[in-house]
């Protein structure tokens, strides 16, 4: 793995997500073809940080390293 990402969706408008994402592995699938979204544009934001333990276990790095 080379990143983390985070997304933040109402869970009342996309009920069962978590389960639609075992058969659609990409987000962006799932949500064109369980809820008929396709999106036009989004908005990210990167900042820099240092791993967390977590992070860090996911990463397979070491904890306080900096990360982008």
């Amino acid at each position: 793995p080379m990143a983390i990402e985070t997304t933040h969706l109402s869970a009342k408008r996309f009920p069962a997500l978590r389960r639609s994402l075992v058969k659609y592995t990409s987000l962006y699938t799932a949500l064109a073809e369980v809820y008929d979204v396709h999106l036009a544009e989004a908005e990210e934001t990167i900042e820099t940080s240092l791993a967390t333990p977590r992070e860090a276990g996911l990463l397979g790095t070491d904890v306080g390293l900096p990360m982008l």
